[in-house]
């Protein structure tokens, strides 16, 4: 039977069961006394109600919201009627399965302020554990990663009615994807996923990836990935008593750490170019946050083992270091927290290893043990500034103490750990607007101090360039997902002459040795640093390394200007033949890599007709790697080569 089309319905960003978490009963002013009728606010006596800064007034005002109607808009899906309500069915009841994992969380918190409370005093180390079950810490991170994709930044994504009007920076893959799949609305795409996720079985055996990119979009579906697998989850407490967390609507949609911006050239518009997820948050409640922390930080009891560390270093230099310059820590690097523990892992003298019972895979019985991290105050102000730094495009700041809220207020907009950045950057002008408003509230709750802000000049030609070329890198990587995942396609990169010759000069793709101990314990995220033998994994590390005997080159050029050129040459070539001791797989790598940095340039890459350029791993060694046996037949050739 058809669903009957719906009335106007107010759809909460965040759902109600957390928003409760922040609530307290109505009390009016003047102490009335209970009754039927609402007052001149609106408000029944003893309905849950939030305090919050309102943005939609001007100017902005603090007052108390019925929960029922704050965060959240109505007729969310409007122009897809039915879809709709099959979706907020779905999620209604995904949201009572998450609700009663989420009371562990909180009931874990509660039960160690009554152990505080019965032992008569405030033991700051002492810290609350709770356990979860594969499923459910499955079911926590599914739920996680719906709050952000439902939330208003992903609603302003892809609500149009039309693919012209969809102007996110995967416009080209969408349109595509829309036209291959005959959607003809970003918004019924954006259903469609959310749907798929809702649905999705997080399997052991991890089937679920391919099925996944099969039922979503898969630039989408790789999002997901990496927010699941890439981050693991962690549990913060204020440290102190006054300390309290605040609720925006965007505070499941963003994240901590560095990012650029560059023009786009087809639209004249700043966008952002290159960003990296460090960090990620979930309130829970004032004095509850979930944290989702990357993976490349360190993980004491994993490190020990110099490979995992060695990788870690290695995938951090190249999504941290070398897109942004220099080494890059994060606001909260150094924010004390780790992974769950597990039952079928143990740590001995600082090491992970796996339990007798443990075969190596997966299982639903399995159980992960969270803790609750006591966080100072300067973590929970940096979070807390994370999330009003986001706010130019929200309609609420939700607190539970005003006297709190307004230190909270008073401490961001005077700080200098948060940029609050007003100029050269994209939305800068909308920043500028919600930092306004802040400071007439810090005013008007007694603050005297001046907002510390920053402006930045806009990007130039470079950064342009540069940004032009990730897009560039990002579409032939969502080609080669698409292809080898979803397809189940060979990987093209394995038929590649480069790769031909790279496992040929000896990067096997042998497989790592069996080992008890466990390289990267299996916690509350399944991913695994392996130190084993695939090539990818190598050439990873060779371009790397590549990179650096390059830069060591320069250098040494660099620091003996002056120097007799004889002396300079001498040293060169010492140089040279310590290089070439190394393996030949990397010596090759670093050849190839030499040839690109002298003798090309961004554009060169491409021809005027947009069609890829000259090949720059091409090389006359070529010739000597085609035919090995050249080298034994004839020694000159490898020599002049």
């Amino acid at each position: 039977m058809e669903m009957a089309t719906p009335t106007a319905q107010y759809q909460h960003f965040v759902p109600q069961f957390l928003l409760r978490n922040f609530s307290h009963p109505y009390k009016p002013a003047g102490g009335r006394k209970r009754g039927k009728r609402k007052d001149e606010n609106g408000l029944y006596f003893g309905e849950s109600v939030v305090q919050t800064l309102d943005f939609t007034a001007n100017p902005p005002v603090i007052c108390e919201k019925a929960v029922k109607c704050v965060l959240g808009q109505i007729n969310m899906y409007e122009g897809a009627s039915i879809q709709e309500q099959r979706v907020e069915q779905m999620l209604s009841k995904l949201e009572d399965q998450a609700a009663r994992v989420f009371r562990k969380i909180t009931k874990a918190y509660e039960d160690l302020q009554q152990e505080k409370q019965q032992q008569g005093k405030d033991d700051a180390e002492k810290i609350g554990i709770f356990c979860l079950t594969r499923d459910e810490r499955n079911l926590i991170r599914k739920f996680l990663f719906l709050l952000k994709y439902r939330g208003s930044s992903f609603h302003r994504r892809f609500y149009h009615q039309t693919p012209d009007e969809y102007n996110a920076n995967d416009q080209k893959s969408l349109r595509e994807y829309m036209a291959e799949k005959g959607y003809s609305r970003p918004l019924d795409v954006w259903l469609n996923n959310i749907k798929a996720i809702i649905d999705l079985d997080i399997d052991v055996e991890g089937k679920w990836k391919t099925d996944l990119c099969r039922r979503m979009y898969p630039v989408d579906a790789q999002w997901f990935f990496s927010h699941t697998e890439m981050f693991y989850m962690a549990i913060c407490t204020p440290s102190d008593a006054d300390g309290e967390f605040i609720l925006t609507d965007s505070s499941y949609n963003i994240f901590e750490g560095p990012n650029t911006c560059a023009r786009n050239k087809n639209t004249g518009r700043l966008e952002g170019s290159a960003w990296t997820e460090l960090h990620m948050f979930a309130p829970v409640s004032p004095k509850l946050m979930i944290v989702l922390r990357s993976f490349t930080f360190p993980q004491p009891d994993e490190d020990v083992n110099d490979s995992v560390r060695q990788q870690r270093e290695l995938h951090r230099r190249h999504i941290l270091d070398r897109p942004f310059g220099g080494e890059v820590k994060g606001l909260l690097h150094d924010l004390p927290v780790a992974k769950a523990r597990n039952n079928y892992s143990q740590v001995i003298n600082g090491r992970s290893f796996a339990c007798d019972s443990y075969d190596g895979t997966r299982k639903k019985e399995h159980k992960f043990y969270f803790s609750l991290f006591p966080i100072s105050t300067r973590h929970v102000n940096i979070i807390n500034g994370v999330l009003l730094e986001n706010c130019a495009h929200c309609t609420s700041v939700i607190f539970q103490t005003k006297s709190i809220f307004a230190k909270t207020l008073e401490w961001f907009l005077g700080t200098t750990s948060i940029s609050k950045v007003i100029s050269g950057v994209p939305g800068a002008e909308s920043c500028a607007e919600s930092l306004r408003k802040m400071g007439i509230v810090s005013r008007a709750l007694g603050s005297t101090g001046t907002t510390v802000t920053r402006e930045l000049d806009p990007p130039g030609p470079v950064a342009d360039e540069m940004h032009e070329l990730r897009q560039r890198a990002q579409a032939a990587t969502q080609q080669w997902f698409k292809k080898v995942v979803i397809e189940g396609e060979e990987d093209p990169m394995m038929k590649t002459e480069f790769m031909q010759f790279y496992v040929n000069l000896g990067r096997s793709m042998a497989s790592p040795p069996a080992t008890a101990e466990l390289l990267t314990v299996e916690t509350d995220t399944d991913t695994t640093l392996s130190s084993g033998g695939s090539p990818f994994t190598t050439l990873m590390e060779d371009f790397d390394q590549a990179a650096k005997m390059w830069m060591l080159r320069v250098k040494i050029d660099v620091w003996s200007q002056g120097v007799a050129e004889p002396i300079r040459q001498r040293n060169r070539n010492l140089l040279e033949e310590a290089y070439m001791r190394l393996p030949a797989a990397r010596f090759m790598v670093y050849a190839k890599f030499w040839r690109a940095k002298m003798l090309f340039r961004f554009d060169d890459l491409e021809n005027g007709n947009g069609e890829e350029g000259p090949d720059p791993f091409a090389g006359p060694e070529d010739v000597v790697l085609r035919g090995r046996y050249l080298s034994s037949q004839f020694p000159w050739i490898l020599a002049s080569s």
